[in-house]
């Protein structure tokens, strides 16, 4: 079972993934809101700083339809893999991430956790019981951890 936590002043749902981009070979862990709205997983212009996303080297570009109209975004093929509460056990998925464009009006907006990898997942989510519950249904691959 993966645990979220719900944060900010508005309740939002985050859970924290581990990223990793192949073809970089960038590494890091970001701090996701769930999001039922949207069908990719996206990194945000901060998180994608925060990693060391290179934009001059980013090909694949989609246009992809958001609350405030269409925006064209990169597509990059991401393993993302989150550690279950006992750190027992890690799921990963493999996931064409979108990565938002360099835009100011997105540097505050927190990466999103897409349908992509929630579909896979039955949710328990109780804002006013503080709790956020992932029961992993299929991953790409599960890993068994060394006990702690």
């Amino acid at each position: 079972m993966l645990e979220g936590e719900f944060v900010r002043s508005d309740g939002s749902p985050f859970i924290r993934g581990d990223i990793w981009v192949p073809r970089f070979d960038l590494r890091r862990t970001i701090h996701f809101c769930l999001d039922t709205g949207t069908t990719y997983t996206t990194l945000m212009l901060r998180d994608a700083f925060a990693i060391g996303i290179d934009y001059a080297l980013l090909e694949d570009v989609i246009d992809v339809a958001t609350v405030g109209g269409a925006t064209s975004t990169f597509l990059e093929p991401v393993e993302i893999s989150f550690t279950d509460a006992d750190a027992r056990t890690a799921y990963s998925y493999r996931v064409m991430l979108a990565i938002t464009p360099q835009s100011i009006e997105t540097v505050a907006v927190p990466s999103l956790l897409g349908r992509d990898v929630i579909n896979r997942w039955r949710i328990d989510y109780h804002p006013t019981a503080g709790q956020l519950l992932c029961d992993v249904i299929t991953a790409d691959e599960v890993i068994q951890l060394p006990a702690p």
